[in-house]
């Protein structure tokens, strides 16, 4: 994916990663000659089941480096240089309560889009209801 690519990045990283299974898949776990009367000589299929987890760990990992820059000392610039108190707090919960639910509820994420929706859906959210 280029600086100037607009595509939805996880359609992006799929298609780069099918891509280079299909033209370089070549390593111990899936030999190439193991697949030799495959289509294409290696079997989509079981590369298409490789990057959905990949995926999953992503998001994963985003969620517990949102947590652990919120609660932890390495702090996020944007949030710290929010000066009114409630207002920052109020932030902090809206990102901590959304990376709770990418690390529980990862199969509701299969596209940034669907993260981007979920962020905004939280910014709506008052307070009392967070």
């Amino acid at each position: 994916m280029g600086a100037g690519d607009r595509r939805e990045p996880v359609a992006a990283f799929a298609e780069k990663f099918l891509g280079l299974w299909r033209d370089h898949g070549a390593g111990d776990a899936y030999p190439g000659d193991l697949f030799a009367d495959a289509p294409a000589g290696r079997p989509r299929g079981r590369a298409t089941g490789l990057y959905a987890p990949a995926v999953c760990d992503v998001l994963g990992f985003a969620a517990a480096k949102m947590i652990r820059r919120i609660l932890g000392l390495a702090k996020v610039i944007d949030l710290e240089a929010i000066e009114d108190r409630d207002r920052r707090a109020l932030c902090e919960r809206r990102c901590l309560r959304l990376a709770r639910d990418l690390m529980v509820n990862v199969e509701r994420y299969a596209t940034a889009g669907a993260v981007a929706t979920a962020a905004r859906r939280l910014r709506r959210l008052g307070v009392e209801r967070l």
